[in-house]
């Protein structure tokens, strides 16, 4: 789990059959109820930040495709093919979104390690700089998985 943010921590987790399976949770520490808005495909990408054995995030395949917009100075435009708004009881935790890592990143077979986000994906600008920001980091509290040949 991620250290709460005004009352409302993120976690992953993986299933021991699947481990590239991830699994997002919302732990919610407060005592309203909150909503979690899943788009998807893309709210499970956002949710996760995925590095390699020697601590170097990697650029998702949507991340990648972003920045040649960005290069382009087009505009990035969002949309989903199905949405919903997942409600979270007060001091209860619930996943509320999943996806598989080796759908959303190209993966060589090795080592990695997957934690909650810390790379805004939102525009451009957010984008350029949080990726310079995570370019490389020392994961912690990370889910590991192991890519096979």
């Amino acid at each position: 789990m991620s250290p709460p943010k005004v009352g409302i921590a993120i976690g992953l987790s993986s299933s021991p059959t699947n481990p590239a399976s991830i699994f997002v949770w919302i732990d919610n520490q407060t005592d309203r109820e909150q909503s979690y808005y899943m788009c998807c495909g893309s709210t499970f990408r956002r949710a996760i930040d995925v590095y390699d054995s020697g601590g170097h995030r990697l650029l998702s395949k949507a991340e990648r495709e972003a920045r040649k917009i960005c290069k382009s100075e087009k505009i990035i435009i969002s949309s989903c093919t199905c949405s919903t708004d997942i409600l979270i009881a007060p001091h209860t935790m619930k996943v509320v979104d999943s996806g598989s890592i080796q759908d959303a990143y190209e993966l060589s077979p090795g080592r990695y390690f997957v934690v909650t986000a810390r790379v805004n994906r939102e525009d451009c600008d957010a984008l350029a700089k949080s990726a310079a920001e995570a370019a490389s980091a020392e994961p912690r509290n990370a889910l590991e998985v192991v890519v096979s040949e």
